[in-house]
């Protein structure tokens, strides 16, 4: 999963640079999605579609214990252009969206401190994205929310399936250890477009807490940061190794256990030193001006106001420290982690591939 990268103040382009980089270093690393991108209709059915099946279960009563009636149910709906009973009009082309297991996922969610209505506020309130230039070789596209705590990744079927066999054990895991540095999947979502295409796509959050400035040295184990991938906060000493190394130990136990490889650790480093500017270049972000309406009839200052309004209506909800936790801290820097793509299984086409190579190598 890529870090977030600074915005540009201007509509459109973000740039993002070294600290102490000329301007003729800079190099463009995202670019908010417009109506005049080719992806904003794929993108308006993503985030329609979450919006819908989102707010359907909001309301709904969460069983006292999970059980297989809830991992095997899905929505699915018909989004027309003309509207239906459960979906609302638009004016976009037809397409069908499926929600996998969405009582799971809005327990998973909160269980970290995201209600549904400020998953949706984050995600829906103006329907942007920022789309991130990766050099993933799985060939996704990574997406972020327009106040970058939720990553939205393409992932192919393949992937999907595993993560709905995996959900039980691995939405166990989570349940049990609050302060897990997997990467946590907050949605399984597909679309269908009206050509045949099928897109399925995850909504992560992510790893980096982009409210406040670098935080200070908290007690190990604080509670975690709404949304973000990593729950460590650290005190110098064996105790934090211990618990650190620990918990690295049964995640990895659990990936063990699933037949998951090519995972990573991902890693964002901040310098608390830094003075204010350098600090806003590398790890905090500020948030992009929305550039157009949307949905096509509101107008430019009336949309940043609403995204001005959506910042400061989750500034309220969020506790004083929630960015102040989730860190660990050594000496003047503070680490970012999560274990992140994990959801490639060693299954028959990556033994086949290991055989490969082992016989080029003469392993």
């Amino acid at each position: 999963m890529p870090a977030p990268p600074p915005m540009d103040p201007g509509p459109s382009r973000a740039e993002s640079s070294e600290a102490g980089l000329g301007e003729s270093s800079k190099v463009a690393t995202s670019k908010m999605i417009t109506s005049d991108h080719d992806s904003f209709e794929l993108i308006f059915m993503m985030l329609m579609g979450i919006r819908t099946a989102v707010g359907k279960f909001a309301s709904k009563e969460l069983p006292a214990e999970m059980g297989p009636a809830e991992f095997n149910q899905n929505w699915e709906g018909d989004f027309l252009a003309s509207g239906t009973p459960e979906t609302p009009a638009h004016s976009h082309s037809d397409y069908r969206f499926k929600e996998y297991s969405p009582l799971i996922f809005r327990q998973l969610r909160e269980r970290f401190g995201i209600s549904s209505q400020d998953y949706m506020l984050s995600l829906t309130s103006e329907y942007v994205l920022v789309e991130m230039f990766t050099n993933s070789k799985s060939g996704s596209f990574f997406f972020y929310s327009a106040d970058y705590r939720f990553v939205l990744k393409t992932c192919t079927k393949r992937e999907a399936a595993f993560l709905m066999s995996a959900l039980p054990p691995y939405h166990q895991h989570l349940m049990s250890h609050r302060f897990t540095l997997l990467c946590r999947f907050f949605g399984l979502h597909r679309v269908q477009q009206r050509s045949g295409k099928v897109v399925y796509f995850v909504v992560m959050g992510n790893i980096f807490p982009i409210d406040k400035p670098a935080p200070p040295a908290q007690p190990a184990l604080s509670p975690p940061p709404k949304g973000t991938a990593t729950a460590l906060t650290a005190v110098r000493g064996e105790d934090k190794k211990r618990r650190l190394l620990a918990q690295v130990k049964k995640d990895c136990e659990l990936l063990e256990r699933l037949e998951v490889i090519d995972y990573s650790i991902l890693i964002g480093i901040h310098r608390a030193g830094a003075d204010r500017t350098r600090r806003r270049v590398i790890a905090r972000p500020a948030c992009p001006r929305i550039p157009a309406p949307a949905l096509g009839s509101r107008r430019n200052g009336e949309a940043a106001g609403a995204h001005e309004q959506l910042l400061r209506e989750q500034a309220a909800r969020r506790p004083a420290s929630a960015s102040e936790e989730g860190a660990l801290t050594v000496d003047k820097e503070v680490y970012y982690v999560g274990v992140i793509d994990i959801l490639c299984e060693y299954g028959f086409q990556k033994q086949l591939e290991h055989s490969y190579k082992a016989a080029c190598h003469d392993l």
